[in-house]
């Protein structure tokens, strides 16, 4: 039986090789369709394909597609990192955790270049940063229910005859951070997914440095990525903690990139795990309770894999890792509680299990 799963597994695509593949091909993606966007609307962002496209476990139309507009005009910093700002930033914001849930921040002005044109595409950016500021007790911050890209979403009085524009739908409900909507493909009778969304660089050394301690050591994660992890930026996307007090100023802290080589790393057998949970989640899980997501079984292998002996995930052992993750979860469940791997002090299922989705 284990056999013929992990045959049917490779089968359909779910293999190292396969997913390393797919990786390569949708990074050079986001660097195309970062030139294409930036053609058509301006301004001067980065586009990562991220979740399961960005790290090449996203198999045929079996998942969204997730854009990531990152702003290259504006950095955040935490208290850390506040003195060691860059010039070429025009807009600056410091990080502000105090009283916030744990994995989101307010973002506080700290500095905003003068002299915005909006007659000019390049601050366009800018000038919708200013209408989003909110003065609180005299101090500015960023509200997060904002459109500021204006390469996301549906453009106000936009007219096109294109195939691309007569199939597009745009959600009238955003999801989290981002701006879901999805193309229709006749030929295929379906419909691809994809979610926009806006994100800051953000620079959070105090994080990154406890997250590298406590990994120091292990077999696993990889040196390689510990160590680049000190150099990649993090990101804020606009969303809150939802009812939360202040929850429109709230920005989270996602560490996209970290995450990405993450799931990278996996060897074929925990590749295959992955896919066997993200489907039981999808057509079992899903179903009952809908915030358990593919992101919620992501860090439950980061965490089983970091207290793991590297060789407990060989392609034998396959059941066994199976049936320890879906313990992990219905402990985490059972406690509503599951440490984000980056944040640990974020409990991912704050507010989001309730007693009847455990019956």
């Amino acid at each position: 039986m284990e056999n013929e799963v992990l045959g049917l597994l490779h089968e359909v695509g779910y293999s190292k090789e396969l997913s390393e593949k797919r990786a390569k091909i949708y990074e050079n993606a986001g660097k195309g369709v970062t030139i294409f966007e930036r053609r058509n609307f301006g301004g001067d962002f980065d586009i990562v394909i991220g979740g399961s496209r960005g790290d090449g476990t996203g198999v045929y139309l079996d998942c969204d597609v997730d854009k990531i507009f990152v702003q290259n005009e504006v950095k955040c910093f935490d208290e850390i990192g506040i003195d060691a700002i860059d010039a070429s930033f025009k807009t600056v914001f410091r990080l502000e955790t105090e009283g916030i849930p744990s994995g989101y921040a307010k973002l506080r002005l700290h500095s905003m270049q003068d002299g915005a044109d909006t007659n000019q595409t390049g601050d366009i950016l800018q000038h919708r940063i200013k209408q989003a500021l909110t003065n609180v007790d005299g101090i500015q911050y960023l509200r997060n229910d904002h459109t500021l890209c204006s390469a996301i979403g549906p453009q106000p009085g936009q007219v096109s005859n294109s195939w691309l524009h007569q199939n597009i739908v745009y959600s009238k409900v955003k999801a989290g951070p981002s701006t879901p909507y999805n193309i229709r493909i006749p030929l295929l009778q379906t419909n691809l997914e994809l979610d926009e969304a806006l994100a800051f660089r953000c620079s959070c050394p105090a994080i990154v440095h406890q997250c590298c301690e406590r990994v120091s050591g292990r077999q696993w994660p990889p040196t390689y990525i510990v160590q680049s992890v000190i150099s990649q930026d993090a990101y804020v996307v606009p969303v809150g903690l939802k009812d939360h007090t202040d929850e429109n100023l709230q920005w989270r802290i996602c560490f996209t990139l970290t995450e990405i080589a993450l799931v990278q790393s996996f060897n074929d057998t925990q590749i295959k795990l992955f896919a066997a949970l993200k489907l039981v989640t999808k057509h079992c899980l899903k179903p009952i309770c809908k915030n358990i997501t593919t992101y919620i079984i992501k860090n439950i292998l980061f965490w089983l894999m970091e207290e793991s002996e590297h060789s407990h995930w060989e392609e034998k052992y396959f059941n066994e890792r199976f049936t320890d993750a879906l313990l992990y979860l219905k402990t985490s469940i059972n406690n509503r509680e599951l440490k984000n791997y980056m944040i640990p002090t974020r409990n991912l299922l704050l507010n989001k299990v309730s007693y009847e989705a455990m019956l």
